[in-house]
């Protein structure tokens, strides 16, 4: 029998006999110590990408990240039982530090777009132009300055943000058209000062955007991937 791995929590309650995860299988739990894993049995080696099969893997994750804190495993997580249960041996230090990370923590998902991109848009072009004449040589040299100013400026966005986090992923210009884009873990009693660092840089930066999703369960950080050789790989992060 293989298991499919949905997310690992801290002691718990027995799941709801009628709770069913991907391929419609019964979720239930193996342990070691106080370390539990919600997992469903199948016979699939790779589930395909479908709408279907990812939204029945997030179902799961998001109906025991509203009871517990967890870290959940990438789609796709399959292993045979025996090396699904020495998962939970081998790295039970690991992991059980890793859920200590996320205790009593939310995340953020910021990010920043430049409201009339027009002009970083042709500049990057100019750049990424391989024939671009003798005569553009100044137009390349201010587009390298303005990407460097870019860089410098969204550095300024995180300051304030990733000085509150507990701990952060970000990008800075990620894309032509965004500025940064990051992930915020933050302790539950800091997020109205969180939230109120958000609306200062709205009001100071108006030709920036500022998209954000806040307060909810972590599930960027932390995240198990099981790779192809059997080990576990634990999402890294700044601090």
């Amino acid at each position: 029998m293989r298991l499919y791995f949905y997310c690992i929590m801290n002691e718990v309650s027995e799941p709801d006999f009628y709770l069913r995860g991907i391929d419609n299988q019964k979720v239930f739990f193996i342990h070691n110590r106080n370390l539990y894993a919600a997992v469903s049995a199948t016979n699939t080696m790779q589930y395909e990408n479908t709408d279907k099969n990812i939204h029945d893997h997030e179902k799961i994750i998001e109906i025991f990240m509203k009871q517990y804190p967890v870290l959940p495993f990438k789609f796709n997580s399959v292993v045979g039982e025996k090396i699904g249960r020495g998962i939970l041996v081998k790295y039970y230090k690991e992991l059980q530090k890793n859920l200590s990370r996320v205790q009593n923590r939310v995340e953020y998902l910021v990010r920043a777009v430049k409201k009339n991109s027009n002009k970083l848009l042709n500049l990057n072009k100019n750049i990424q132009n391989r024939n671009i004449n003798h005569n553009n040589s100044k137009e390349i040299f201010k587009s390298k300055i303005f990407d460097i100013k870019n860089k410098v400026f969204s550095r300024q966005i995180n300051l304030p943000l990733d000085s509150i986090a507990f701990a952060s992923n970000v990008e800075f210009l990620p894309s032509e058209t965004v500025i940064l884009s990051g992930e915020y873990l933050m302790d539950k009693d800091k997020t109205d000062e969180f939230d109120k660092e958000l609306s200062n840089l709205r009001a100071l930066y108006p030709h920036i955007i500022f998209f954000s999703i806040g307060k909810r369960p972590p599930y960027c950080f932390n995240v198990i991937d099981i790779t192809k050789d059997n080990t576990v790989k634990l999402k890294k992060n700044r601090r």
